[in-house]
């Protein structure tokens, strides 16, 4: 049978006439006889990768012909192959869709939770063929996850395959993250930075503050940001006179909106009172409005304070919007 043949039986399988379907013939992707097909219809997409011998679908199905797939390429295209499979794409704002990649050690970890060190170690695809067994190792991201997964799929010849998966921190073994990220803060190694302040803020290392607190100085703007963001979580008390002095000198606004939201945070009478000169020092009300939002955050923590700053920027804020702000602000206070 065709592969196209073999993948509009397939769609008939799903309940899917093949004759009124969309079929997209992914040419770029096609290994020898090996063709990868997706359906187009709102609401399902139903990829396959399909050879005269079977087909391959997203379901890691072991009695998919995993035999076929395993020897249609090398290991870095069969990689490619199966990341695809299992991609899926938005279809509205209730079905969301994922994208999944084969792991390139030499790539930039795609998001700021993703363990660089560990992401670097990230092994090239293999594929190891014996006359009666064929085995996949790779290493696959969820775009949006917090690390890699290594997965093996070892098929055979006439029976089903075995896929099996773990984290890859289980496959490489690096040492306590906490005690790794409190050490990355003193580095060089922006990625490993911007990862540490995360792994801190989310195990509430509270110790490590004051190393956080260091790179509110720090020349790129993204982990002056990060910095304070983990000062927020913390609520680092102590942290107050360097975000403070970080926020009235800041030149970039996604820092200095960061650092005013991490006083907001802090919740203490000092990160009050920074706050309100903060407010009088600003011009720009797209800033001032994040002061209001911290004051009124801070609330009960330093009452009195927070409530003549909201009545003074309810009273002479030169911006409207921004007196209606604190003035809604004050009647919540009041209730």
């Amino acid at each position: 049978m065709s592969p196209i043949d073999r993948y509009r039986e397939f769609l008939r399988r799903q309940g899917v006439p093949p004759e009124t379907a969309q079929i997209i013939d992914e040419a770029s992707l096609a290994l020898g006889e090996l063709r990868c097909f997706r359906l187009d219809a709102a609401g399902r997409e139903l990829r396959a990768c399909v050879s005269p011998a079977g087909l391959v679908t997203g379901t890691r199905a072991a009695t998919d012909a995993w035999w076929q797939l395993l020897g249609a390429g090398d290991a870095s295209a069969v990689a490619e192959r199966v990341a695809w499979l299992e991609s899926t794409r938005d279809i509205d704002r209730h079905t969301r869709g994922r994208q999944i990649v084969a792991v390139r050690a030499t790539d930039r970890p795609p998001s700021a939770s993703v363990d660089p060190a560990l992401w670097r170690l990230a092994p090239a695809p293999t594929l190891r063929t014996a006359p009666e067994t064929r085995e996949l190792v790779v290493w696959l991201y969820t775009i949006g996850a917090d690390e890699p997964a290594e997965r093996t799929v070892r098929a055979h010849p006439a029976a089903p395959a075995e896929i099996t998966e773990r984290p890859a921190h289980e496959a490489v073994a690096l040492g306590d993250p906490i005690t790794r990220a409190t050490a990355a803060l003193g580095g060089n190694d922006s990625d490993a930075i911007q990862w540490a302040l995360l792994v801190i803020a989310r195990s509430n290392v509270t110790a490590a503050a004051p190393a956080a607190a260091k790179l509110l100085g720090h020349s790129d703007p993204r982990l002056r940001s990060a910095a304070a963001s983990t000062l927020g979580t913390l609520a680092a008390a102590a942290s107050v006179d360097a975000l403070a002095a970080a926020a009235s000198h800041e030149t970039e606004e996604i820092a200095q909106i960061a650092q005013i939201q991490a006083l907001g945070h802090v919740a203490t009478p000092a990160s009050a009172r920074a706050l309100t000169v903060l407010r009088a020092k600003i011009h720009s009300a797209t800033i001032r409005v994040e002061v209001i939002h911290a004051l009124a955050r801070v609330g009960d923590a330093a009452a009195d304070t927070v409530h003549a700053a909201l009545a003074d920027a309810a009273a002479h804020d030169d911006d409207a919007n921004l007196r209606a702000l604190a003035t809604t602000y004050l009647k919540r206070w009041k209730r």
